[in-house]
């Protein structure tokens, strides 16, 4: 059996990271109904939208896919780089 890696050790050139997977998906497993619509993402929020503010004050990076960003860019989203 392999040995376990070792975790990188934090220094000032090497900060540590945490990686959060968070995804988006229906049921079945997919985020876009066949033809590319994603409608079903704009719900009413409860009040504080399930705390996503603050969740995403400490995200640093994300990566998001073509389409994904292609359509935060058509939609003026604010957090997609231009």
């Amino acid at each position: 059996m392999a040995e376990p890696a070792q975790a990188a050790k934090q220094t000032s050139r090497n900060p540590v990271r945490e990686i959060i997977v968070y995804v988006t998906t229906s049921v079945d497993g997919y985020i876009a109904r066949p033809e590319g619509d994603v409608t079903w993402l704009n719900r009413p929020r409860p009040k504080g939208n399930y705390g996503m503010g603050e969740f995403l004050k400490g995200i640093d990076t994300m990566l998001w896919g073509p389409k994904y960003l292609d359509d935060g860019r058509r939609r003026n989203h604010r957090v997609v780089p231009r």
